[in-house]
């Protein structure tokens, strides 16, 4: 029952509705997610993690076994090109030897123009040959220098100092 001393203060209170009216109360909201049951999505997500994680893993190290590879190779083949050289060079001194002593036949007369000239082509073809071993071992060596990713032969001297910085 309504007592009329409560009537007077619910009309008390009200008085004011119309004009006194909060259209944004005050409010407060949680909100809490269980992960009950995500579809073996996380599990997913960590396995997925872990692959790349193994792939990262297997690219570098097949990244560095072929630069190891590269290294290696490029070092048997100045190695190669340097003892090719050196050949080379013996070779070159031998040829020489042989055109002065059959330079020398001649002048004597004790050997036939054709020896000679025989010489002289032999001493060509050594030239040709030493120019071939020189420019293989260069190249070798820049070989070398790019697997290593550095300049490993010393600057000359008056040589270009742009060179040795890039």
């Amino acid at each position: 029952m309504l007592t009329p001393e409560t009537e007077r203060q619910i009309l008390a209170q009200n008085s004011l509705f119309p004009f006194d009216f909060t259209k944004q109360p005050l409010s407060v909201q949680l909100t809490l997610r269980l992960p009950v049951f995500s579809g073996f999505t996380r599990q997913r997500q960590v396995a997925q993690a872990q692959a790349v994680n193994r792939d990262a893993v297997h690219s570098r190290r097949a990244e560095e076994l072929r630069v190891q590879t590269a290294v290696t190779q490029s070092y048997d083949d100045l190695v190669t090109y340097y003892r090719s050289l050196q050949i080379q060079e013996r070779n070159l001194e031998v040829a020489a030897e042989q055109l002065e002593l059959a330079r020398e036949r001649y002048t004597f007369g004790a050997a036939a123009f054709l020896e000679l000239l025989d010489a002289e082509d032999s001493m060509e073809q050594a030239e040709r040959d030493h120019l071939a071993a020189v420019y293989d071992f260069h190249q070798a060596m820049w070989a070398l220098e790019a697997a290593v990713g550095l300049r490993l032969r010393p600057l000359e001297a008056g040589g270009d100092e742009d060179e040795a910085s890039s």
